[in-house]
């Protein structure tokens, strides 16, 4: 049997994960909504993007309070170019419980991080070659093979200093929303994986424990919501085209 854990804002992950899943007849969990201490199975795969070359804080507490146990472990990153030392950081955490990270791959796929919003040319050469990639890892991950997975140690190195910038310079961290043009549809409380948004009498509130996954912003439909000096226009906006939010809502 089979397990596919997965962690998606805007739904590249999520869809990958998916069709996976549906391939392998797996288990299909959801890193917001799992709340067991762990997962046993004869393979456990992991799909998850990359932020500023590091696996993404939800997914490493994931790992601290979760012990996951299998004969074959794979990973794949959705990410708009790099993969840093995510990998690295999964098997280093898979191997505190003597497990180890047997094949790993990276997925070029559209970026959301408003920052750099990739060109709309990109965008679509990205999605097109989605289930040609899709297969080519589902026959790999079938037939269990297994590698060394690439680390980056330039972008590794320098995602400290990338989060810093954008946590110091930018202010993603300091999120708000704009009571005037917000429709109060309540998509960014339910898609939110740290429940971090929440209702407040009339208003909607953002708090401070956020995973910086822009999934609030990306999702909200009058681009009511800013990071900093962060906004989405129609412009850098992104969801996988074949993901509907309400796939992303938590259910817990």
């Amino acid at each position: 049997m089979s397990t596919v854990i997965y962690f998606s804002g805007t739904g590249n992950s999520y869809h990958i994960a998916k069709q996976i899943a549906e391939h392998q007849n797996a288990q299909l969990i959801s890193i917001t909504d799992f709340d067991g201490k762990s997962i046993n199975d004869d393979r456990v795969g992991f799909v998850f993007p990359i932020y500023c070359g590091e696996l993404p804080r939800i997914v490493v507490e994931f790992l601290d309070r979760v012990v996951v146990r299998a004969k074959y472990i794979w990973a794949i990153a959705t990410s708009g170019g790099t993969v840093g030392t995510a990998f690295s950081s999964l098997d280093k955490s898979l191997r505190y419980n003597e497990m180890r990270l047997s094949f790993a791959e990276m997925m070029l796929m559209p970026d959301n991080s408003i920052i750099m919003s990739p060109r709309p040319g990109d965008v679509k050469s990205a999605l097109e070659n989605e289930p040609i990639l899709v297969q080519e890892v589902i026959r790999l991950i079938d037939e269990e093979c297994q590698n060394e997975y690439v680390v980056e140690s330039f972008s590794g190195k320098t995602s400290k200093i990338q989060w810093a910038s954008l946590k110091s310079v930018i202010r993603i961290n300091n999120k708000k929303i704009n009571h005037k043009t917000c429709s109060d549809c309540g998509i960014c409380i339910e898609i939110c994986p740290m429940n971090n948004i929440v209702r407040v009498g009339e208003k909607i509130k953002i708090g401070p424990n956020c995973t910086n996954c822009f999934a609030c912003l990306h999702w909200c439909p009058t681009h009511s919501i800013k990071a900093g000096f962060l906004k989405v226009t129609s412009a850098s906006r992104y969801t996988h085209p074949s993901v509907m939010a309400k796939e992303l809502f938590r259910k817990n």
